[in-house]
């Protein structure tokens, strides 16, 4: 059961945002704390635990774990391919932590990229992430439609000699809605790794929206995101890939009628980011910021 979509109040933001902050701990403690040999599974198990013992036991989306060239994605991938494996963790592997808690009911999702050791094209291609950032909400406030940046994201991937991974997603999404959730008995089952109250309100609104193409919880390069989002919060995450090292990063926008904004600066990846800026090391990759945002393809 949904229990509120938005417009947010100051404290209702402030709970996704302690949700949100307490995914990027999990996985930056987790990442932090892998060894050469530790299977997707485990580090998914690894994952759970943590978040268990601080009191988090129902989800959006229980763990995702992807290591070396899973990282990319595939279009052939099914459902299970998703699910951690056992893959096993070996020097200079990229790797992606991807969980969505619910604290208190409300919904994060979090996708965090980095590499085990040294990998030098993996760290160009975190750097390269960031103007994607600037560019989603510069996008939405300038009135452009979903299908249109999702486009736009997809020109800018090419033009950096990438390929769009998130086209291999369910629906080819690069976001979706989430919400606050009810947290009963029953909801901690998982379907697909998505939680029960999590893939009804995904469920219902799909196809609710066959009807009304506005309210799509997804949103995609279809003509079903032809229109500008619907307010409330989407769970964002441009990710491309190249030479079998996929990247990422997912957070949590923020759209309201006064403008959209990310929910919060204070993560992993917009640190990094800002670490490289002030020690000026000159890498400055051919971005979103380079590409026109109007009439991308036309």
């Amino acid at each position: 059961m949904t229990i509120s979509e938005g417009p947010f109040s100051t404290t209702e933001l402030a709970g996704y945002r302690l949700a949100q902050r307490m995914a990027y701990d999990c996985a930056e403690h987790v990442a932090a704390s892998l060894w050469e040999g530790i299977t997707e599974r485990e580090t998914a198990a690894m994952m759970r635990d943590y978040l268990s013992q601080r009191g988090i036991h129902y989800y959006f989306h229980a763990p995702f774990v992807w290591f070396g060239d899973r990282t990319a994605l595939s279009l052939d991938w099914s459902d299970d391919d998703f699910l951690p494996s056992e893959r096993r963790l070996t020097q200079g592997m990229p790797l992606i932590l991807d969980v969505a808690p619910l604290v208190e009911g409300f919904a994060a999702d979090i996708g965090y990229a980095t590499c085990f050791g040294s990998n030098p094209l993996v760290e160009q291609m975190l750097a390269d992430l960031e103007s994607y950032r600037a560019m989603i909400p510069k996008a939405l406030n300038e009135g452009r439609t979903l299908q249109e940046i999702y486009q736009d994201i997809d020109a800018a991937i090419a033009a950096q000699g990438y390929r769009s991974s998130h086209h291999a997603y369910p629906a080819g999404v690069i976001g979706h809605r989430v919400t606050r959730l009810a947290m009963g008995p029953g909801d901690e089952a998982l379907t697909g790794g998505f939680g029960s109250s999590a893939f009804h309100f995904l469920r219902d609104k799909k196809i609710a929206s066959a009807a009304d193409p506005l309210i799509s919880p997804y949103w995609n390069g279809t003509h079903l995101s032809d229109h500008a989002p619907e307010a409330g919060l989407w769970a964002v995450e441009p990710h491309f890939a190249r030479d079998g090292i996929g990247v990422k990063f997912e957070e949590l926008l923020v759209v309201s009628p006064e403008g959209s904004y990310w929910l919060d600066d204070e993560l992993p990846h917009v640190k990094r980011w800002q670490h490289s800026t002030l020690l000026g090391s000159g890498v400055r990759a051919v971005g979103a910021e380079d590409f026109s945002l109007k009439g991308a393809i036309r």
